[in-house]
């Protein structure tokens, strides 16, 4: 398997810490997390029965194509980390 995957390629975790990881970027940071108080988004809740089709990986890494950014960034797409800031949350 070539590296980083092409684009457009199904993207599934490999493990729970990597999935957190995902979450953490995209899920977390989206607007249909919020959508319906009693089952929140789809997508996530899809992805625990098996693949979603709308994770893909996009420039080298993991996204989700119905990402909408909350709050709004003009961008689409979440803040990269900067490796020099100290992050509050753990890696595990």
């Amino acid at each position: 398997m070539a590296w980083p995957p092409e684009n457009g390629k199904p993207y599934l975790p490999s493990n729970g810490t990597e999935g957190g990881r995902f979450r953490a970027e995209w899920c977390d940071q989206c607007e249909w997390l919020g959508e319906d108080d009693e089952t929140g988004c789809a997508i996530l809740a899809g992805s625990f029965c098996g693949e979603v089709v709308e994770w893909t990986w996009a420039g080298g890494r993991p996204s989700c194509s119905s990402f909408k950014p909350w709050p709004p960034d003009p961008n689409g797409m979440p803040p990269v980390p900067d490796p020099r800031q100290l992050s509050m949350e753990a890696d595990l």
